[in-house]
């Protein structure tokens, strides 16, 4: 009986997954990018090469650039409001820091579902005067001479691209906003 119980729980882990796995050599941006799931906003991986928004096993660092070697694992029976692909790290090939000057454009989104109207949810929470902690992933420094501009754009729950620098991998700062 427990032999067939251990065969049962082997054969139904598998259930959904393919049988066969791609490996791809993927490069990742320096930032995320938000997206729309299928019921919030969240930040992502951007690859201009592949659709992976998440890699199993990969610590991202904001301000360096990744080549990474994935497997690319396709399921058989996806989840009606998930993804029918599993990415997992296989080896990080390199992670090359960017110069200090490199600048990147982000949406700046204050909701966190897009279809409530309720700033109880909001994605951009203030740390201090002029930081502000990003979807929970990355502080942004709010230079003064951009300060009121910004304050009125999150009061008014507008989503806005701004152009921003690295400080640290965990900080990042905004130069303008378009």
């Amino acid at each position: 009986m427990k032999i067939r119980l251990v065969i049962l729980l082997l054969f139904s882990s598998n259930i959904g997954k393919s049988q066969t796995d791609k490996i791809q050599i993927i490069t990742i941006e320096p930032y995320m990018i938000v997206t729309n799931g299928a019921f919030y906003k969240e930040l992502c991986l951007k690859s201009n090469d592949s659709d992976a928004e998440f890699i199993q096993g990969f610590n991202f660092e904001w301000g360096y650039s990744y080549k990474l070697r994935i497997k690319v694992h396709k399921l058989k029976n996806p989840p009606e409001d998930g993804s029918d692909t599993d990415y997992i790290l296989a080896t990080t090939v390199s992670k090359t820091k960017v110069p200090d000057n490199y600048q990147f454009r982000m949406l700046l989104d204050t909701k966190v579902y897009p279809d409530l109207d309720t700033t109880t949810w909001s994605n951009i929470k203030p740390v201090n005067d002029s930081t502000y902690n990003y979807f929970d992933k990355i502080d942004i420094e709010i230079p003064s001479s951009l300060k009121n501009e910004f304050k009125k754009t999150m009061a008014e729950e507008q989503e806005r691209y701004g152009n921003f620098v690295f400080i640290s991998p965990t900080k990042v700062k905004l130069i303008k906003l378009d």
